[in-house]
């Protein structure tokens, strides 16, 4: 009888620890990015780290500058890709540059602002 309630403590205990079976299926269907980020902030994770620059100026500190900012090139792709087709490219161009502070490059924060500015825009 004692082995019998011991057995079921040992069960209880466990019951909420998950099977190998299952700690692989969350691992092949989570993202990489952490759960707190919003989708706003995945997007621009994403279309930020495309592309690098390449060749003899290519140094750590560049590539870590270029990874978190968003440049026109990769702002047209991300564009394209969300069938953004209610303003041609020159009108992409000048709210891109109107709410970039860094020159050619836009922050998250900066981002955020011309996500926020698209549907205004397309209800005007």
């Amino acid at each position: 009888m004692k082995n019998k309630n011991k057995k079921s403590q040992v069960n209880s205990l466990f019951r909420y620890i998950p099977t190998a079976t299952q700690e692989q299926y969350i691992r092949r269907n989570s993202y990489s990015y952490p759960s707190n980020n919003s989708a706003i902030q995945q997007i621009f994770n994403f279309y930020s780290k495309q592309s690098y620059a390449i060749g003899v100026n290519a140094t750590f500190d560049r590539q870590y500058q270029e990874s978190n900012s968003l440049n026109l090139a990769k702002f047209f792709h991300f564009c394209r890709d969300f069938n953004i087709k209610f303003l041609n490219r020159q009108e992409l161009q000048d709210l891109f540059k109107k709410c970039a502070t860094q020159g050619s490059n836009v922050t998250l924060e900066e981002f955020e602002q011309i996500f926020s500015l698209l549907p205004q825009i397309y209800c005007n």
